[in-house]
């Protein structure tokens, strides 16, 4: 059997693997995303290694895939946030979320000092490495459960952005000090940048965007008779605020800024 051949075998076994495994979970009430992940570590070059273009390297076939679906999968997240909703729930979430941070990372690095790393910059970095909560984990649950558009459901997503946001601005920093020198330029000022990329992309967002996107298909609508393609330009409009997002993003400290 040829290279290209047991390639080819391997990744649509993979593949047909995670989908069988997610319907499995669903047969037994549960969420298909712990199917999947235990699917992916059985597979993986840790255990069977059966999955091919597994390297680490950032150019390797899977994790360009990888980088893209996770990147697809937080943008579709947001399309499920209900705005109306956060207006209850904004301060709870907001709490749930600082806690969310905080914690996780102050005991995340106490634990790894306790096994004998470094407070800094070992256990600091190790602390923040398990704190993101995850949103699409949780969206994932959510979802499978029909709950995502509950409060309750709406409180944990928005808690989960805010802990991803909130994570992302610590992996920024600590990449920042300690692999460029400690100034208010190289630290400081991706911070402020990153919250201010926030706070203008969400007014933006609640205020113009709608108002504008609207504006264009009434247009179009008014001037073509038969127009009916409003959800080809609410697709169009959503890559290209993801893409130039994620690009700013990028020069600010990482891609997921703009994605969240």
């Amino acid at each position: 059997m040829s290279d290209v051949w047991l390639l080819t075998l391997q990744t649509v076994l993979f593949i047909f693997a995670i989908w069988a495994a997610g319907d499995f979970s669903k047969a037994f009430l549960l969420p298909p995303i712990i199917s999947e992940i235990l699917i992916g570590i059985i597979m993986g070059p840790h255990v069977l290694n059966i999955v091919p273009f597994t390297d680490v390297s950032e150019t390797s076939l899977f994790s360009v895939l990888g980088t893209l679906g996770v990147t697809l999968l937080i943008a579709h997240l947001g399309l499920h946030v209900n705005v109306a909703k956060i207006k209850t729930i904004g301060l709870k979430a907001s709490i749930i979320g600082v806690i969310g941070t905080i914690l996780p990372t102050s005991l995340g690095m106490l634990l790894f000092w306790a096994f004998g790393y470094k407070l800094y910059p070992e256990a600091f970095i190790g602390g923040i490495a398990i704190t993101p909560a995850s949103v699409s984990v949780a969206m994932r649950v959510l979802f499978s459960m029909r709950k995502l558009n509950t409060i309750y459901g709406q409180t944990i997503l928005t808690a989960a952005y805010i802990d991803d946001f909130l994570s992302i601005m610590l992996f920024i920093f600590i990449t920042n000090i300690t692999l460029k020198t400690p100034s208010f330029v190289n630290t400081g000022l991706p911070i402020i940048g990153a919250f201010l990329f926030a706070g203008i992309a969400i007014v933006f967002a609640l205020t113009f965007m709608p108002i504008y996107i609207n504006k264009v298909l009434d247009c179009l609508a008014q001037k073509c008779e038969n127009f009916n393609n409003r959800d080809k330009i609410h697709m169009m409009a959503f890559f290209i605020f993801l893409i130039g997002y994620s690009i700013i993003g990028h020069y600010i400290g990482s891609h997921l800024l703009g994605e969240l």
